[in-house]
């Protein structure tokens, strides 16, 4: 793993960003008038304070970074986040609590009746089949009322909900409830087929009152009275006679659905179920099944539990969630299945569909609830008997739609559609509101082989299962407030999210720089150019976006007074400051990160550089660093960029030039901190803390890595065991991740530079584009072990696998050990010299960890220079799948070198445990 701090040559042109430069009055002190010069494109604007202010800067500074900490916050608490939080909590006098309170979109019951065309030819034997006619749409309007709400310390809602329809005339033909149809009299062959089931003296009793009254198997009735008053003499005298067993006598089909239509919900709400399992039912009406299934009376175990009532769904739904509704006319829950993306008016939504399979029997017959009370029904329908006290009723989709079995020939003039007779669902997903929705199932008596003791007329029924009527319940739309709500949040919000976040981060960074304390800019130049003032500075981005992934980075121009000749003077220093993030400063108090990179700068590499100017061997090998602080996490260093330091192309890579000069660096700064450790140990004091020993962030980095790494080799067919591996890694190996970064013991050990990749090394060129000097950046994550994992990282992670070959490798390791055994040699190490062999062993076996991170490296350098998140939101990023971590390894480049490097790994083994 890298810190990852870009190179100092990124550079940024001064037209495409503001210039903010404070300039000192010659006459004045340090703390004087102050003229603020702001330059942005080309034009000079002068603001001149007019009074003196001592400690002005203070309070812009740090309304500054008041301003950049809420626009860092915004990132990460978003607004639309911030109101879908509010929304689970379902708190009352906020919108959507009101709103669901008393719903608003208007839902339409549309009843489609079957009339009967030849019921006398049926009954008289003369024709075989049923023929059918559909008459509708009767249309109502149906209004939902919740009430009595009651929230639970558990983080449940209790509510009441109410369902009643309302006749709309004017969307009905005039005089259409009062028109007469033919129908079967399901209300007698429902009894029949209930008597059926019960003993001699009841069937016996029954079929007496039926001849007596003679009402017949078909009736002529209206619509009205079919809908809400549908009445049978024989019922009511079997009611008179044995009430518990006639529980209603009114059949009327809108009157069994709406009447006493009340019942109790508790359901989920809060932080503590999340947006997952938002408003799912918890029990209906007290109890967590359907109303009539009574487990402890030996009933099947039909579940209305994480279904909803179809008012609102659960926030966040992606195109894989499954939505389940609860309907009482369905007597079940059903569930609805993503099936495309749409619009609706300019908001996108996602369409999920009723598959025509959700009515067909489950292969384990013992949890198929709904396979039927009066025997096993066919696919395509769903028994309703008990929610209509035990009748034989099921329920399927109108005109049998999906269904060609043999019931279906029984009827002439079903003619089932796709578009007319679905169901389907059209959901806004973030907040999981309806905008479309239509639900529709047709009635069906189910009439079972009866008794001898039924007349034959009752007989040309057997076994059918018979379509009565179809109901359809459709919501078009929302209303003009809602749409408009929901329009906002999905498409204008989002608009005042990225403007308000930049603004904060764009203000915040820009009154931070102004109020930049000169005092601060004073004491820097003092540690290169004593004696010198400050007369002016400006500051810029370091870096390009992209380049930095655990630091900000500042470019810091000062211009000095003239001197005594009238000579001006100018000075550019490279800023480093921490990252301010929670993430980010939980991985550096795990790790060390700044705490070893200031012990570096301001201790190691001053003593490594003497001891090697002491052999002659002179050279600068990193960056003048001129300031530190710890407690703030800044360094400021010597610009690079001043004497045409740059780094080389990512994606070229480095070639044998960059590579052999990079080791010989490498070996002064191994050959020296080697010797170091054993003849000063004092100066490694800070060092003896464990890296990575029980660190959450990093173990969660590597699997992170392997993560990505295996989603990305599954692409590939060849890699699929590879694949396998690396996702199936044990969790102790990635618990014991800080064992590899332990002293060699009895070994030669260094220390490591720990970032040793084409990031952090910065080149000088001559004309023909050769190196002829170098700086090593980035000291973050030294380590005091063997030198294994800076060879492989700057070897394998740095160059292109079809410009480097593994035999120049090789014969660079070579190189490298020349230099490293001269330079010991001179120094007078103190132990055995590592012979060739070691050092060639050693970068063989490296292991998993280190594998891990070169091929990590890979990827980064082929990224591109657009993600600007830093290393914990990239890790965090890898472990979802998501962002820029999921397409790093798509350069074709980059699927070479990662191809090329994955089976060279896993050759040697280092995938196997």
């Amino acid at each position: 793993m890298s810190t990852m701090h870009s190179s100092q040559s990124s550079k940024i042109k001064d037209k495409d960003r503001n210039k903010i430069e404070f300039r000192i009055h010659p006459e004045s002190k340090l703390n004087g008038d102050l003229d603020l010069i702001t330059t942005k494109k080309g034009s000079e604007t002068n603001l001149k304070r007019k009074k003196k202010c001592q400690c002005g800067t203070v309070p812009l500074m740090v309304f500054g970074l008041i301003l950049l900490t809420f626009g860092l916050l915004s990132i990460k608490f978003r607004i639309s986040d911030v109101i879908l939080d509010i929304r689970l909590q379902m708190i009352p006098g906020t919108p959507p609590f009101e709103l669901w309170l008393n719903p608003q979109p208007e839902v339409r019951l549309n009843v489609f009746i079957f009339t009967v065309e030849n019921a006398n030819e049926f009954l008289n034997g003369n024709e075989p089949n049923i023929k059918i006619k559909e008459i509708g749409p009767i249309v109502y309007r149906e209004y939902l009322k919740h009430s009595d709400v009651i929230f639970h310390p558990n983080s449940t809602l209790s509510y009441t909900a109410t369902r009643r329809a309302e006749f709309l005339p004017l969307a009905n033909t005039p005089g259409i409830l009062n028109e007469t149809i033919v129908v079967p009299n399901f209300a007698l062959l429902a009894a029949a087929g209930f008597v059926n089931t019960q003993n001699f003296f009841i069937k016996f009793g029954y079929t007496f009152m039926e001849k007596q009254y003679n009402e017949g198997l078909f009736i002529n009735i209206s619509i009205y009275d079919y809908l809400w008053n549908y009445k049978s003499r024989v019922l009511e005298k079997a009611k008179a006679l044995a009430p518990t067993m006639v529980p209603t006598l009114n059949s009327g089909i809108l009157h069994g659905i709406y009447v006493e239509n009340s019942d109790r919900y508790n359901v989920r709400i809060g932080k503590k179920y999340g947006d997952s399992e938002f408003f799912l039912i918890n029990t209906l009406n007290g109890a967590p099944t359907v109303p009539g299934y009574n487990v402890e009376n030996g009933d099947c175990y039909a579940s209305v539990q994480n279904a909803t009532e179809g008012a609102m769904y659960r926030q966040r739904l992606t195109k894989k969630s499954v939505l389940s509704f609860w309907r009482k006319a369905l007597c079940r829950t059903a569930q609805l299945h993503y099936e495309k993306e749409m619009k609706i008016g300019n908001i996108p939504a996602y369409k999920y569909i009723l598959r025509s399979n959700m009515y067909d029997r489950l292969p384990n017959k013992e949890r198929d609830c709904y396979k039927g009370t009066y025997g096993e029904l066919p696919n395509g329908l769903t028994d309703v008997s008990k929610c209509y006290f035990n009748m034989p009723f099921a329920a399927s989709l109108p005109h049998f739609y999906g269904r060609s079995e043999g019931f279906t020939k029984k009827f002439q003039g079903l003619h089932p559609d796709e578009e007319k007779h679905t169901c389907f669902t059209i959901v806004e997903p973030t907040m999981g509101a309806p905008l479309v929705q239509t639900a529709r199932s047709q009635m069906n008596l189910v009439i079972p082989k009866l008794s001898y003791l039924f007349e034959n007329h009752y007989k040309k029924f057997e076994e059918m299962i018979l379509p009565l009527f179809w109901i359809e319940y459709y919501q078009n739309g929302l209303t003009p407030q809602m749409e408009s709500m929901i329009g906002f949040f999905v498409n204008v919000l989002p608009i005042i999210q990225i403007t308000l976040t930049s603004t904060l981060l764009i203000v915040g960074f820009t009154l931070t720089v102004v109020a930049f304390d000169l005092k601060f800019v004073q004491m820097v130049v003092n540690k290169s150019d004593r004696d010198r003032t400050v007369e002016s500075y400006r500051v810029e981005k370091g870096v390009l976006d992209g380049q930095n992934f655990s630091s900000n980075t500042i470019r810091l121009f000062v211009n000095l007074h003239p001197t005594d000749d009238r000579t001006n003077v100018k000075r550019n220093y490279f800023l480093k400051i921490c990252l301010k993030t929670e993430d980010f400063l939980k991985a550096c108090e795990e790790c060390l990160y700044y705490e070893k990179e200031i012990e570096v700068y301001s201790k190691i590499l001053p003593t490594v550089e003497e001891s090697l100017r002491s052999i002659n061997e002179p050279g600068q090998l990193a960056p003048k660093c001129y300031y530190t602080d710890l407690k703030r996490g800044v360094l400021v260093f010597e610009d690079l960029s001043d004497n045409n330091f740059e780094s080389v192309s990512k994606s070229d890579g480095m070639d044998l030039d960059h590579l052999r000069l990079s080791l010989s660096t490498l070996a002064k700064w191994h050959a020296a901190t080697a010797v170091l450790l054993l003849t000063r140990p004092e100066l490694f004091e800070w060092n003896k803390k464990t890296m990575y020993k029980n660190s959450k962030t990093i173990e969660g980095f590597f699997k992170s890595i392997a993560k990505t790494l295996s989603n990305t080799a599954k692409k590939w067919s060849e890699f699929e065991e590879v694949a396998d591996k690396l996702i199936n890694i044990p969790s102790h190996v990635y618990e014991d991740i800080y064992k590899e970064y332990l002293p060699t013991e009895n070994g030669f050990n260094v220390l490591l530079h720990g970032d040793m990749w084409s990031n952090n090394i910065l080149f000088h060129h001559n004309t023909q584009g050769k190196p002829t000097d170098i700086r090593l950046v980035d000291f973050a994550l030294c380590k005091h072990t063997n030198p294994s994992f800076d060879l492989a990282l700057l070897l394998y992670g740095s160059s292109h696998s079809a410009s480097i070959t593994q035999a120049d490798r090789e014969t660079l390791i070579k190189f490298y050990h020349i230099e490293l055994n001269r330079l010991l040699r001179k120094l007078r190490y103190p132990a055995q010299i590592p012979t060739l062999l070691d050092i060639q062993a050693l970068v063989f076996r490296f292991d998993f960890y280190n594998a891990l991170i070169v091929l990590f490296v890979i990827g980064l350098r082929y990224m591109g220079e657009s993600f600007d998140g830093g290393f914990v939101e990239l890790t965090k990023n890898a472990q979802n799948g998501e962002g820029e971590s999921a397409t790093m390894y798509s350069h074709p480049k980059c699927i070479e070198d990662l191809k090329y490097l994955l089976n060279m790994f896993d050759r040697r083994g280092y995938f196997d445990f």
